[in-house]
């Protein structure tokens, strides 16, 4: 089920824009102008975030569009859950301590093991002990588990790569400013 922009504020995104207090007219604090201006921008990259989850999820009869579609009725088939693709998505990047695996999921020891047991056992990852301290056991992908991923990530590159070859070189130049942004925030 898809959370609407309206709900998504309750998990601490700030009230919505209508709730942010201030006189009408634009007048307070230059502080109290850029909070409500900033709290406008988080509310409509929030509405258009949505507004894309539901576009990329409709069924419409472009195939470029059903891509996230298919790519579900894969996962389905092979057996695979959201946690599974998230423990498949971290390992991508190289063997990982279980440990750490289950502290990026925000599971508990028994739910990671269970957890690796399953993709264990569908041969998509593999534990090893770390040659450097017998005592920390790992995990990373089997030769199996890298297709799905490359396969996964490709189908996904494939359908972003449509939507920005679909934009202006000025848009392009806006999102890949934005992009930058984000990803300076995300390392602080």
């Amino acid at each position: 089920m898809l959370i609407s922009p309206q709900s998504e504020w309750n998990r601490g995104s700030g009230p919505p824009l209508s709730e942010v207090k201030g006189d009408d007219e634009g007048r307070g604090s230059p502080a109290l102008r850029n909070q409500r201006e900033r709290q406008r921008l988080i509310n409509e990259l929030s509405t258009l975030k949505w507004q894309l989850i539901s576009e990329l999820a409709s069924p419409k009869s472009d195939p470029s569009i059903q891509i996230y579609q298919a790519l579900w009725a894969e996962m389905i088939e092979a057996g695979l859950s959201i946690q599974q693709l998230g423990v498949l998505t971290l390992l991508a990047r190289g063997p990982t301590r279980v440990s750490d695996v289950g502290t990026a999921l925000n599971l508990r020891a028994p739910s990671t093991t269970g957890l690796l047991n399953r993709l264990e056992k569908k041969k998509l990852i593999e534990r090893f002990h770390d040659p450097g301290d017998r005592r920390t056991v790992l995990c990373r992908l089997t030769p199996l588990g890298e297709g799905w991923i490359t396969f996964l990530t490709g189908n996904m590159t494939r359908r972003i790569d449509e939507l920005v070859n679909a934009l202006s070189v000025q848009q392009i130049e806006t999102l890949l400013d934005a992009l930058r942004l984000l990803y300076v925030s995300s390392e602080q």
